[in-house]
């Protein structure tokens, strides 16, 4: 009985390594399916009967009339011809299975082999220890006769094999083990010593080792072989296979042969259904390896727990470090590693004992928290763990503290996983929260100043920029300083530093710092009895309200809104930004999908799903693609590496490129999306760093759409960096030191917005050359540079704005006639006196959109302007000249304030006057005098502009906003009104979203999308009016439409007089008539779809509604991860329909949800 189950077990190794070998040589095709096909029947004889009627035989060799045991050939017949050969030779050398067309062909093909030495020490194993001298003899007299460039005559036979063939293998190996044993030991009663002493001899002539050829023979090292090709198998798609116990090894290996088998079958046969059921039954080991690509570009994948890198015997506490036998060991949060690198090359984790194993890439945030690149924190759940992991100052924390500090701050597992998604230090807010309760744990008398003392002593040192900033915000804990400060760009740095004034952008952050940090001592209090404070006490009346909302807490304890209840869109490491990551993605045991979202960890599934159609779409194969992304994200961040490590730079600069290569890392990653689906940003603003990296050629950008590179005092732009963003379509460079055009830039064929005011650029011939070659350009802006030779308009057919504002321009451009197609031409604030004698001919459309302001136009060509432009059709009212701003223009902007409030009005006057860009603001208000508005109504403009001051010195974005908007052309008073009040929109949406609870929040952005939604239909109207009547002024009908009916209608934010109404054209009928038609059109269902397309609703609905949007989503990702599991059974046609069509669906359902909450909101509020 023992016997029959060693030769089962001889056989079944047989055929498992023609399997194994079989799969490696499809894999690397280097045989066809129809020879794999064929290997599978021989391997299984119950498979599928091939549709070709082909006849195999197996055969075993005679070479040089010596048995060539341990080989196979396989004979393919179809109707008595012969097709060709399968050999194998296990380990091959060259290939260990191959096809031939004949047996003359597979002879010739061993006959070359074989005279290349490295082949013929591998072929003695094939060859009987009794016949070894005399094949061998036989073999050197072949090489050293005849030319060397043709095969050898080995004069080979093939003989069919009788019976089962893996039987006749086994039997094979056994007989030949025995005789050699038998020849090698020597007995006495088979050979003398003499015969022993010539046979050694013959061994040493041939240049063969006794020892070398022991391996070849002996049972235990044979059995060793017969598993070293499947264990060759194994390393061809797994890394680390070595490390794995045995049930995941043997799992793994049995997952991969029945994928192979599946895809054999489906390929050839009508069985794929019957097979897809074996491939379904998944492996969770398989299913939670990832993807890692060798330095030689090959594929593999690894398990991503690294059990097989811990180095044990080592007692470490987290984040300790020890040198030991010359390795470097450290602590991480799970276990000790031996890690390497630092400095100008990137942190690895080092396998204990195989030096040539694949080293993952380890990474720090600063703060001793660490991760290596096989995690992947959007898929965690724990988040006491996920606290623990981000500073070595809070890896001991117990679960308690953790739960704790997350509750009174009010942080949640999605804003922990972005931190540790982006690598980000812990938030300043939390590190207080933790150090608060471990102090108040341990001096529970300590309260007060005392307390607060104590607390300061622990903290950080401040330094003279943290210093500045608690000298104007007291109550900001030096830890929350250091972060503002950090975080601080250069030129907000240079204002603290040089000119000792805080910016409005710090004073921001530092005004919700101090205000987050009383609201969670407040919460604090209520977790811990030594953490009361007087603040907790005015709470306690409304504890259950105000653990649901911050914005109670904040007014229980008499907190005021922070400027109008705006908070800052910059993350102060805290998670904020980006949308919800989820904790789990569906379908995560596809490998595929888990490698990109490795790589794009803010993809959803949807996302991912439209990622892989595009990549079947272009003929890409998904896993090839997913190697190059790995070595990409490998080449970008050594690169960035180097980069932000060169020597000299200073601690400072070294500290602004790490912030920078962050950026560049998240933009490539796509972790920075614009507003519009499809478009992704890099947007990098006052930081300066010198040059910029040049980016690795594997490193494309071509998703990034808008790249803004802007304040960083660039002289230079490297076409190393430029070029990688080959399918950018708006590039900002403006406010740099660069003097001539970007090299490269030319390569950008797909822009459409370029934009490089506030440089010294003086353009050349062939810089304009180059520009255009930009031949899709539709704006391009050269403001406020000595711009030298223009270039001509004619190169660039699709221009629709021209910016040469203060470019020291004496003329208009020469070819302007010729371009009908451009409607701005900037020309503000030049040296232009004249303008040429044929005006008229000039374009309609350009016409109205020249702006002239601020030009010495001598009275003469005043005249010529308001000439053409009437016979054109165009009045004339515009104001060519703007009151130039000055600080003390304030005064009359502060009547009828009491003297504190002047004070205080003044000083933000002063604060935000002093901002970069501010200039065409104060223009703007200083022009606001000249309205009609400040004559008639005064004190209600005055409201409305300091209204405006205050949301824009409180709130960066709504700065930035205004800025933007205050530096365009205006051509009349009106235009200032229009500009005021859709400013006064933008800063209502974002008071709403902050109005406080969530019925109230909700309750503002009802009332204010249906505001919104009866300004679109008057807009519309307005639109109307204008198509039918060309001879009224566009400005005039818009406004007087929604002035005249901003009471009547609830109209946001509208100016409440006009200043040349009698160039609108529009009467009191049409008005009367579009209130009708205004109200008419308001029925539940159309406020409703009008809400369900506002971003700022779809924004509240998802946060708010989370799980309602996970219920829907869930039905329609399974649909999608069936599909993706009957991809291989799929053409890419059926495939594409069937996931287009599962992603449309989800598109309804997701649009009717949006409408359902939508109409739920209205009933709850009464509309």
């Amino acid at each position: 009985m023992a016997s029959l189950v060693v030769e089962a077990i001889l056989e079944e190794a047989w055929s498992a390594n023609l399997e194994a070998a079989a799969v490696v040589a499809r894999v690397k095709d280097e045989i066809d399916e129809q020879a794999y096909q064929r290997i599978t029947r021989v391997v299984n004889t119950a498979a599928v009967a091939p549709a070709d009627n082909t006849v195999l035989k197996c055969h075993t060799l005679r070479l040089l009339g010596k048995k060539i045991s341990g080989a196979l050939a396989i004979e393919v017949r179809q109707r008595a011809r012969l097709l060709g050969v399968i050999a194998w030779f296990p380990d091959d050398l060259y290939a260990p299975v191959s096809w031939h067309a004949s047996w003359e062909l597979l002879y010739m093909t061993l006959g070359l082999r074989l005279r290349n030495e490295a082949y013929r020490q591998y072929f003695q194993r094939f060859i009987a220890e009794r016949d070894r001298i005399a094949f061998n003899t036989a073999l050197n007299a072949l090489l050293n006769q005849g030319k060397s460039v043709l095969p050898l005559e080995l004069d080979g036979r093939c003989f069919a094999v009788e019976g089962e063939v893996f039987a006749a293998l086994r039997a094979a190996q056994l007989d030949k083990m025995l005789d050699d044993a038998r020849v090698l030991a020597v007995p006495t009663e088979d050979v003398d010593i003499a015969d022993r002493r010539a046979r050694l001899q013959g061994y040493l002539d041939l240049g063969l080792s006794v020892a070398g050829l022991a391996a070849l023979f002996v049972p235990v090292l044979g059995q060793a072989m017969l598993a070293l090709t499947v264990e060759q198998l194994a390393s061809e798609v797994y890394e680390g296979y070595q490390d794995w116990q045995l049930g995941d090894r043997n799992a793994a290996l049995g997952h991969l042969f029945n994928v192979a088998e599946t895809v054999a079958v489906t390929a050839v046969t009508a069985a794929g259904a019957a097979a897809l059921g074996k491939l379904a039954r998944r492996v969770a080991h398989v299913d939670d390896l990832v993807p890692v690509s060798l330095a030689d570009g090959r594929l593999r994948l690894c398990a991503g727990d690294l059990q097989g890198y811990r180095f044990d015997g080592v007692e470490l506490e987290a984040g300790q470090t020890m040198l030991e036998g010359g390795r470097s060991l450290r602590r991480l949060h799970d276990a000790v590693y031996q890690v390497g690198g630092g400095d100008d090359s990137a942190w690895h984790i080092a396998h204990p004992s195989r030096p040539g194993a694949y080293s993952p890439v380890l990474e720090h945030n600063g703060a001793g928290g660490w991760m290596h690149e096989f995690e992947q924190p959007q898929r965690w759940q724990d988040t006491a763990c996920m606290v623990r992991r981000l500073a070595s100052r809070t890896a001991a924390v117990s679960d308690e503290v953790a739960a704790f500090a997350l509750q009174v701050t009010g942080y949640d597992a999605d804003q922990l996983r972005r931190l540790l998604l982006e690598n980000a230090p812990p938030p300043a807010r939390l590190l207080d929260a933790i150090e608060r309760w471990q102090l108040h744990n341990e001096f529970p008398a300590l309260r007060g100043e005392a307390f607060e003392e104590v607390f300061n002593e622990r903290q950080v040192n401040p330094q003279a920029a943290d210093q500045l900033l608690m000298r104007d915000f007291p109550s900001l804990s030096h830890r929350c300083a250091r972060e503002i400060v950090e975080q601080a760009n250069s030129i907000e740095l240079e204002s603290l530093s040089d000119a000792g004034r805080v910016p409005l952008s710090l004073a921001e952050r530092a005004r919700w710092a101090v205000r987050d940090s009383r609201i969670d001592r407040a919460c604090a209090g209520l977790h811990q009895p030594a953490a009361v404070n007087a603040d907790t006490e005015k709470l306690a009346v409304g504890t259950v309200d105000a653990l649901a909302d911050c914005e109670v807490v904040a007014r229980l304890i008499g907190l005021a809104p922070v400027g109008q209840g705006f908070r800052p869109p910059v993350r102060l490491f805290d998670g904020r930004l980006g949308y919800p990551l989820s904790g789990r993605l569906s379908g995560t045991r596809q490998a595929l999908r888990r490698s990109l979202n490795h790589v794009f960890p803010l993809m959803s599934a949807e996302q991912l799903e439209l990622y892989l159609r595009g990549l079947a779409q272009r003929g890409n194969d998904p896993w090839d693609h997913v190697s190059q992304l790995l070595r990409a994200k490998a080449s970008l961040k050594q690169a960035l590496q180097t980069w932000r490590s060169a020597p000299g730079l200073g601690v400072v600069r070294r500290l602004r490129r790490i912030r920078v290569a962050r950026q560049i890392v998240s933009g490539w990653r796509r972790m920075s999306p614009g507003e519009v689906a499809g478009d992704f940003h890099l947007t990098i603003v006052g930081e300066r760093v010198g040059d910029l990296p040049s980016l690795p050629d594997n490193v494309p950008f071509d998703h990034i759409t808008h790249l803004t590179l802007r304040d960083m005092q660039l002289t230079t732009l490297d076409a190393g960096f430029l070029g990688r963003f080959n399918k950018v379509r708006n590039l900002d460079l403006r406010d740099n030191q660069l003097t001539r055009l970007p090299a490269g830039i030319e390569q950008l064929t797909e822009l459409r917005s370029l934009r490089l005011g506030g440089n010294q650029i003086v353009l050349s011939s062939a810089d304009n050359l180059r520009l255009s070659q930009l031949i899709g350009l539709r704006r391009l802006e050269l403001n406020g540079n000595p711009v030298g030779l223009l270039p001509p308009l004619a190169a660039f057919p699709l221009l629709r704005r021209l910016s040469l504002r203060n470019t020291g321009l004496g003329a208009l451009p020469a070819d302007l006639a010729r371009h009908g197609n451009l409607e701005l031409l900037d020309l503000r604030d030049n040296q232009i006196r004249t303008l040429p004698e044929a005006l008229s001919v000039v374009p309609l459309r350009l016409l109205q959109g020249l702006e002239l302001h601020d030009n010495p136009l001598s009275d003469e060509t005043l005249q010529r302007l308001q000439l053409a432009r009437a016979a054109a059709g165009t009045p004339e009212h515009r104001r060519l000249v703007h009151t130039t701003p000055s600080p003390s223009a304030a005064t009359p902007w502060l009547v009828g304030f009491t003297s504190t409030q002047r004070e205080l009005r003044l000083a933000n006057w002063n604060r935000l006057y002093q901002e970069a860009g501010a200039s065409d603001l104060f223009r703007f208000i200083a022009d606001l005098r000249d309205t009609r508005e400040y004559h008639s109504q005064p004190r209600d403009l005055r409201a409305r502009v300091w209204h405006i001051l205050e949301a824009c010195e409180q709130h960066a974005e709504v700065r930035t906003r205004l800025f933007e908007q205050a530096s365009r052309p205006r051509s009349c008073s009106d235009e200032l009104l229009l500009t005021l009040s859709e400013l006064e929109v933008g800063a209502m949406v974002a008071r709403a979203s902050t109005a406080g609870g969530s019925f109230q929040t909700e309750q503002a952005l009802v009332r204010l999308g249906r505001s919104l939604f009866r300004l679109d239909k008057v807009n519309v109207i307005a639109a109307r009016h204008i198509a039918e009547h060309l001879s009224d002024d566009p400005v005039e009908v818009y406004l007087t439409y929604r002035v005249k009916l901003a009471d009547s209608l609830d109209l946001p934010a509208q100016p409440a007089y006009l200043s040349f109404e009698g160039f609108s054209g529009v009467g009191r009928e049409h008005l009367d008539a579009a209130r009708r038609e205004v109200l008419g059109e308001e029925t539940p269902q159309a406020l409703a779809q009008a809400l369900a397309d506002r971003s700022f609703w779809q924004a509240y609905l998802r946060e708010q509604q989370a799980e309602r949007f996970t219920r829907m989503d869930e039905p329609f990702q399974q649909r999608l991860d069936a599909v993706y599991e009957q991809s291989k059974t799929l053409s890419d046609a059926e495939h594409l329909q069937q996931t287009e069509q599962i992603v449309t669906e989800r598109q309804v359902a997701e649009r009717q949800l949006l409408l359902a909450l939508s109409q739920e909101a209205l009933q709850r509020q009464g509309v």
